[in-house]
């Protein structure tokens, strides 16, 4: 990535534009005189500090003006382009977004990491789990490891039954990718209800997603643990044919509970180690 710097005698004042790809730059504008920490020819990384918010150039008041562009220009159309994974703020709620473009007047910010479900989630290769379990009145205990296949891709692997959940972990976005083994194991209980899980704590933020098809037939912390509520449908022809309600709960050592509740099926797991 580069920057190219104009004049505070221009409209967009002090101005820092980074070029991602062919024909994808952006541009950032009225940034304050001598905040600029990047020159011509650098490669900026993720939290790099690249300046700070001014009022250089035709602005009324300090403020950010971040354009997304086609050409390394200043003064270049804007190009429509969707953000990855950004907090839609609401009047009394919170949506999670993702690739999608901003409405005109729309609140939105990064998501804020919350350090409780960050370390909870925080699956590095040898990482072990143990639970007990104990399934429609049986109990059981099953053990976890999470590892790496020789291409790198992530996976949590239950050693008593041999199943297997691959899953992605990009900083903000837990989310899983593929299950492989027996759907009454817990691991795939534990891939369904965590299908999706964001690393910011916002109160009453509801997910949406879709499962595949072939694998069915989350404001600041204030206490010491989260609780995480989801539900699973499966439909066919419009109809409900099977529910289940997943509550999970995470503290300072990690994932501590896990229970799975649907007509057929009571499921309790609690992590010991």
């Amino acid at each position: 990535m580069w920057w190219e710097r104009s004049t505070s005698k221009r409209i967009g004042g002090n101005t820092v534009i980074i070029k991602h790809d062919e024909h994808l730059y952006t541009s950032l504008n009225h940034l304050k005189e001598g905040s600029i920490k990047v020159k011509a020819g650098d490669t900026i990384k993720e939290g790099d500090e690249i300046g700070r918010c001014g009022n250089s150039g035709r602005s009324p008041y300090p403020h950010l003006h971040f354009q997304i562009q086609e050409t390394p220009y200043i003064g270049s159309v804007t190009r429509e382009y969707p953000i990855s994974y950004h907090i839609l703020h609401q009047e009394n709620s919170f949506d999670l977004k993702s690739f999608e473009v901003p409405a005109l007047g729309d609140q939105i910010s990064n998501i804020e990491r919350n350090e409780l479900l960050y370390n909870a989630f925080h699956f590095i290769p040898g990482k072990r789990f143990h639970f007990d379990v104990i399934m429609n009145g049986e109990q059981s205990e099953c053990t976890w490891e999470v590892n790496t296949d020789p291409y790198n891709n992530a996976y949590i692997r239950c050693q008593q039954s041999g199943a297997i959940a691959y899953f992605v972990n990009d900083g903000n976005l837990l989310f899983f990718t593929h299950y492989s083994g027996h759907k009454k194991d817990l691991l795939y209980y534990f891939f369904m209800s965590t299908f999706q899980v964001q690393q910011g704590f916002y109160q009453d933020l509801t997910i949406t997603d879709s499962y595949p098809l072939n694998l069915i037939f989350r404001q600041p912390l204030l206490g010491i643990q989260i609780r995480i509520a989801s539900s699973a449908k499966n439909s066919m022809a419009g109809k409900t044919v099977k529910t289940f309600e997943f509550t999970m709960v995470v503290n300072e050592k990690g994932i501590h509970k896990l229970t799975v509740d649907s007509k057929n099926l009571k499921l309790r797991a609690t992590c010991t180690e």
